[in-house]
């Protein structure tokens, strides 16, 4: 992206995901990017009480590998609950609280080929609403591809059942639904 009125002068615009099912995305691109800026929006899902994760990859993205650890807090205001671990999982849950509800956010991923990834997500839970306040939402974390760390080429989103399960659910997430993702050197 390019112009006086890109939110973000440094970053490249690397495409956006949109879609109504258990997967949005991947996002693809070439190139190495060592710093990436993600915006996000769930609509919502089908069904269930299902969690939808932010995913990375260099060639491929798996749903199942243990490549994931975060620290997670959502509440209201200041009044923050004591945080949740989510630890060798695959993705970045983008919630706490299990629900078929409007979730969205930003999320700051850093980290060059050969290195270990870090990521920082700031969202909010809920329908938006003037007469209703959203749960805050905050994670922060690190992904590794068990192997050589090579650089980031692919992210996506995708629905879990639980906070910490290892098998892809089988809600989807609503229409509209998207993930964009820009990256910088």
């Amino acid at each position: 992206m390019s112009g006086v009125n890109n939110p973000l002068p440094d970053y490249t615009l690397l495409g956006t995901a949109t879609a109504a099912a258990t997967t949005v995305g991947p996002v693809i691109w070439t190139g190495t990017f060592t710093r990436f800026f993600v915006d996000y929006w769930i609509a919502g899902y089908n069904g269930g009480t299902p969690v939808g994760r932010l995913l990375f990859g260099a060639a491929s993205i798996s749903t199942t590998a243990l490549t994931n650890g975060s620290s997670l807090d959502a509440g209201p205001g200041a009044a923050f609950a004591a945080a949740t671990n989510a630890l060798s999982i695959p993705g970045c849950p983008l919630a706490i609280t299990l629900s078929a509800i409007a979730r969205r956010g930003t999320a700051l991923v850093r980290g060059a080929s050969g290195a270990l990834k870090t990521y920082e997500v700031q969202g909010a839970n809920g329908n938006p609403s003037v007469s209703a306040a959203s749960t805050f939402f905050r994670a922060i974390g690190s992904f590794s591809d068990l192997s050589t760390n090579l650089p980031l080429q692919r992210m996506q989103l995708t629905v879990y059942d639980t906070l910490t399960a290892t098998t892809v659910s089988a809600q989807t997430f609503l229409s509209g639904t998207y993930l964009t993702v820009w990256g910088a050197a």
